[in-house]
């Protein structure tokens, strides 16, 4: 949760969606990115043991 803009007023509705972006989005997009790589990995290993 932002704790207030640069000037130190309360965020607003746009600071806090874009921070909603910025950390829970991209988050959440490293996470996938882990994962799809994992399950790449994963599919070359099978399909180099069914050769």
């Amino acid at each position: 949760m932002p704790t207030g803009t640069p000037t130190g007023a309360a965020p607003t509705t746009d600071d806090l969606i874009q921070s909603a972006r910025t950390d829970v989005l991209g988050r959440l997009q490293r996470q996938i990115d882990g994962v799809e790589a994992i399950i790449g990995n994963a599919e070359r290993e099978r399909a180099q043991r069914n050769r």
